[in-house]
């Protein structure tokens, strides 16, 4: 399995971020998955896409831009529908691996 390169993006790129960034380094290796996360703001999620597999923001997010997984991680703070977003998680990260 190569490793996947996860961003995660909150709105200054430090609190909110850190929190889920544990939260997916923990289920990552629950499931034996090599995975480097990387935290940034909102706002520079642009500059970011091309280097990172999955996109991670903890609030509504699209872009036209961007063809990579968009997955909102709200619920990795909140809890609701958290079982949901690791599916989520875990269905983009195979997709990845085909």
């Amino acid at each position: 399995m190569k490793k996947v390169k996860i961003l995660v993006a909150c709105a200054t790129g430090v609190a909110t971020s850190t929190i889920v960034t544990e939260r997916i380094h923990e289920i990552c290796k629950a499931n034996g998955i090599n995975a480097e996360i990387v935290r940034s703001n909102i706002g520079q999620i642009p500059s970011h896409a091309a280097d990172v597999d999955i996109i991670m923001p903890t609030t509504n997010y699209s872009s036209d831009d961007i063809d990579k997984p968009i997955i909102n991680a709200l619920a990795f703070i909140t809890g609701i529908n958290e079982d949901q977003v690791i599916e989520q998680l875990l269905e983009a990260i195979e997709e990845l691996n085909k």
